[in-house]
Parts: C-alpha cells; structure tokens; sequence
C-alpha cells in the first residue's frame, strides 16, 4: 500500500512497504493526541506573556526559553487569532537567547534557561 501524504501517523510493517495507520481524525490514537494537545496549549495560553513573548515559568528568571519553545510548535499548528504573530516573536526572542560568544565553552550553541538568567 503507497502512504499517502495526508497526515496521518504511519507504521513500517517491512522495510519499504510503509502504510497509514490511520487516515480518521475519529481514530483513538488520534483523538487521544489531540485531548493531550488541548490540554497542553490551554495550560500554556494561561502563561504566555503577551508583553515579552515568553512562557511565565521561573527558570532561573521569571520566564522560560525551554517551555517557550515547546510551545512555539503548537502556536504554529494551531495558527489562530494572533498565534502565527506570537510564535514568529517567541521565536526570535528563543533564537536571542542562544549562547555563541564564546566558541571554546562547552556550552557553546545551547541556550540559557531565562532570559534574566545567568550565562551557564
């Protein structure tokens, strides 16, 4: 069977044979993703700071570059009212974050936790 390019999650029975496990947005593996997505985006709308573009999560910092960037993707699905604008800003914001001053340290190209926060 050819996979279709839908989305869908998809299963290797053998080596190149690939088939959809499911095309059905009523599939419980679906509908079992989704409730997590919900669920997570509804905690995460909750602590987003409009004003800076980042999640509210003392991390070193009043703010957190990690929850922001795991929550930019789900922005990015959802795509509704303002998300497209807030993930493009948070995106900058986690990119502005990113430590390449100093080549040689091991830490080099990771990011800081909080923007406030401290350099590793």
């Amino acid at each position: 069977m050819q996979a279709s390019r839908k989305n869908c999650l998809l299963v290797c029975t053998r080596p190149n044979n690939i088939e959809p496990l499911s095309d059905s947005i009523t599939d419980p593996h679906f509908t079992d993703a989704k409730s997590l997505y919900d669920y997570s985006m509804a905690l995460n709308d909750a602590r987003f700071d409009e004003t800076y573009k980042y999640i509210i999560y003392e991390d070193n910092g009043p703010w957190s570059v990690r929850f922001t960037s795991w929550y930019v993707p789900g922005l990015l699905y959802r795509n509704e009212g303002n998300d497209l604008d807030n993930a493009k800003e948070a995106i900058v914001n986690i990119l502005a974050n990113q430590l390449t001053d100093n080549f040689t340290a091991p830490w080099y190209g990771t990011f800081k936790l909080s923007p406030d926060g401290e350099h590793i």
